[in-house]
């Protein structure tokens, strides 16, 4: 029991530590970020991506998990349930659907790369069982935040 503690302690710890990690990071690099990974597939990636994100993409849900891999590696502290999509409705500030904001949908969250019109695109995990960037219609967005 001891030595969970301390591994979950050291765990925490190395977190915390990680640059930005105390919310001095702001969204400008997330579109970057993200796509970094485009092109990850859940199956050939697996391990990958189970390293990577602490759950197996093949048996969860993984666009939350994704989206706060991206938002940690750009300095950006995600929101505390954030491999629940769901989380992301509520987190920071909402914001206009531009680059490099969180682009939530109903069960679905991404990064936005670009927009036009009525389009938007994002990179999103779990999009195709992989990491892609797609086209989305804006009226699909329950909310962008930043």
């Amino acid at each position: 029991m001891m030595r969970r503690a301390l591994i979950l302690a050291l765990l925490a710890l190395a977190w915390l530590s990680a640059p930005g990690i105390m919310g001095r990071g702001h969204s400008a690099e997330l579109a970057n970020v993200a796509r970094q990974y485009v092109g990850l597939s859940e199956q050939r990636n697996r391990a990958y991506l189970r390293r990577l994100m602490g759950f197996d993409p093949v048996r969860t849900p993984w666009c939350g998990g994704f989206a706060g891999v991206v938002a940690r590696r750009a300095g950006v502290v995600p929101p505390a349930a954030f491999p629940a999509a769901r989380s992301w409705r509520s987190w920071r500030r909402p914001s206009t659907c531009s680059r490099n904001a969180v682009a939530v949908f109903r069960g679905h969250v991404a990064i936005v790369t670009r927009t036009d019109g009525r389009w938007v695109w994002v990179i999103g995990g779990n999009q195709r069982n992989g990491v892609t960037e797609k086209r989305v219609a804006r009226a699909k967005i329950l909310t962008c935040r930043r």
